[in-house]
């Protein structure tokens, strides 16, 4: 199969562009962004725009399915916000790919796709919540320790991606793939390259007269690495079927992943990650009415998220730290709020169920956007916790914004500060549509808590450690560039250093990204053209583990797409200068990794 890779993506491109002559006389005009994960094609020409909008039959638009309002990041630049086909655009192959981009966050990872990942905020791994279609995602395997394992999170069937950044924690918001056209949409993704990495994903979706929806998919992912293992396969699938008319939706959706990693051997002083095997479900039913853009809406959701782990012992120096564990929570949702132009308000509570305990939340968020003054507030109170957060950004000309944002946390959790205060201030210029900006962030007593997962010597008798390392104050400078400017050109950079670092973060990280991005609408003015090309350079300096330092690591990345009609050719590479670096202790990174493939959707 592997031989045969390449001829199928030639077939696949060659169809592609064999049907291109076909597709113009046809006027096929790309969907828009909201019909996921279709690439959208926006146009600035209100010739164009209007063209496209006389294409599309009105009759053949559905009610959306599901009601919740979706958070509104609060950002001095650019938000971080991937809508649509823009998450697999960005060359993300995991959520881990996607968070590398976020100043504060410091990514831990052993490898390629299938390798342990984790996301730290100032040392802290426990600080990253991640929610799906309004629930929050559980921990529930024993080797994740409680925190996210950011690899096994399926991002291909996403619709949307927000991360709103509050010094206290990083909040992800997924919202799943939905369609709202009669129209059938079916899809196919082909990807390969080195490391054996074979990716193929399948998807269909169709709204149906009466309102009806139906839609399924599927990813298979496999990889290998020969020289020090830790290469593994996945399975993903999701379902979705309900019906939504008018005002009001109802439906069923379940995403199931297998995961199966093989044993990572590693070098020096490290230790071997034992081989890995293990089914997550996350599946749940949801009544919804009212209206997202305006208006009074309601939604109700009632979920469960379980795991199976089955992890063989396939080596006698590596015993398997859990068999045959399995565990399930249920979580209930009850969402309500109203928004009228500039104003949202909303109230969610949350009920989740597990291991014969129950445990209550309740969050308040308003939110106030114009250009000129964005304000937003949440607050929120649980079994032994409770935290509230507040953004102010003006922008009194174009060409100048400040943004200010607190949060405070308190808890009485065992191992937990007692209290935890942030501030976060960032000034910045518009130039021509890429951000100049630069700020200070303040974080107080902040909990170093390490990656156990990644750093067996984090342990004791088996129990991680937390509270035995000191409560610290971190301090960090920051500034960079982010947006698209004159003629498609765009910058994704920051720098940011950390005051006194302690475990588990860097003193310097910086990521310096230059990319490029036009549709070529004077010759192809009805967008069924793309042309997208990125590259990146990023660095951090030395980490230091509990009994390890690793050094600095200092990588390059690039990526080129194009889109002919519906088919995208898409190609990237890592660390092409093949140089040796190390992210934890004693697992070498893999050096000049790239991918190539095709994704191409057919609609009707």
């Amino acid at each position: 199969m592997r031989r045969c890779a390449p001829c199928v993506l030639g077939l696949l491109a060659g169809a592609a562009l064999h049907l291109a002559p076909l597709e113009l006389r046809s006027q096929v005009v790309p969907p828009p962004a909201s019909e996921v994960p279709v690439p959208p094609a926006p146009s600035t020409d209100d010739t164009t725009a209007a063209a496209a909008a006389d294409t599309v039959q009105r009759d053949t638009i559905k009610a959306p399915i599901g009601r919740a309002a979706a958070p509104r990041p609060s950002s001095l630049a650019p938000a971080y916000v991937w809508e649509g086909d823009q998450i697999l655009a960005s060359g993300a192959f995991t959520l881990t790919d996607l968070l590398r981009r976020i100043p504060e966050i410091t990514i831990f990872r052993t490898g390629w796709i299938h390798s342990p990942q984790y996301a730290a905020i100032a040392g802290n791994v426990a600080k990253v919540r991640i929610f799906l279609d309004g629930i929050q995602l559980e921990t529930l395997d024993p080797r994740e320790f409680g925190f996210h394992e950011l690899g096994r999170i399926p991002i291909w069937s996403l619709q949307r991606v927000a991360v709103e950044r509050v010094g206290t924690e990083l909040r992800v918001d997924l919202r799943t793939w939905t369609v709202d056209r009669t129209n059938p949409y079916t899809r196919t993704d082909v990807y390969t390259g080195t490391e054996e990495t074979d990716i193929y994903r399948g998807y269909y979706g169709k709204r149906f007269n009466n309102g009806a929806v139906f839609q399924a998919g599927g990813e298979q992912q496999a990889t290998e690495n020969v020289r020090f293992g830790g290469g593994g396969d996945a399975l993903s699938v999701i379902a979705r079927a309900g019906v939504g008319r008018g005002v009001w939706s109802l439906d069923a959706f379940a995403e199931r992943r297998r995961n199966n990693r093989v044993e990572q051997t590693a070098t020096g002083t490290g230790q071997p990650r034992p081989p890995y095997d293990a089914t997550h479900t996350v599946a749940y039913v949801r009544a919804a009415a009212g209206r997202q853009t305006g208006g009074l809406w309601l939604e109700l959701l009632a979920a469960s998220q379980s795991v199976k782990e089955s992890s063989a012992q396939d080596s006698l120096r590596i015993p398997p730290d859990t068999v045959d564990t399995s565990a399930s929570r249920a979580q209930y949702v009850a969402a309500g709020g109203y928004r009228a132009g500039p104003v949202s308000l909303g109230v969610t509570g949350r009920l989740r169920r597990f291991e014969g305990r129950s445990e209550n939340s309740v969050t308040g968020r308003a939110e106030f956007m114009t250009r000129f003054i964005q304000v937003a507030g949440q607050g929120e109170g649980g079994s032994g916790y409770n935290s509230f957060d507040a953004h102010v950004r003006l922008q009194p000309i174009r060409l100048f914004a400040v943004l200010a944002s607190g949060s405070r946390r308190t808890s009485e959790r065992p191992g937990e500060a007692e209290s935890s205060t942030a501030f976060r201030f960032e000034g910045g210029l518009n130039l021509g549509g890429i951000w100049a900006y630069g700020g200070a962030l303040n974080i107080d007593e902040v909990d170093p808590v390490p990656p156990n997962p990644l750093d067996p010597s984090a342990t004791v008798g088996g129990a991680p450690v937390g509270s035995e390392l000191p409560t610290l104050r971190r301090t960090a400078t920051f500034y960079g560039l982010r947006g698209r400017g004159w003629r498609g050109f765009g910058a994704d950079t920051y720098v940011i250093r950390w005051k006194d670092p302690g475990f588990y973060m860097p003193e310097y990280q910086a990521r310096t990204e230059l990319n490029f991005h036009t549709q070529w609408l004077r010759r192809f003015p009805r967008g069924e053209f793309e042309f997208s090309f990125a590259v990146a350079d990023e660095f951090r300096s030395g980490v230091n583990f509990l009994t390890e330092r690793v050094g600095a690591s200092h990588t390059l990345w690039g990526l080129m797409e194009i889109r002919i009609q519906r088919a995208t050719l898409t190609v990237q590479v890592y660390n092409p200068l093949g140089r040796q670096y190390f992210i934890v202790p004693g697992f070498e990174m893999p050096r000049a990794v790239s991918t190539y493939g095709i994704r191409w959707y057919f609609w009707g």
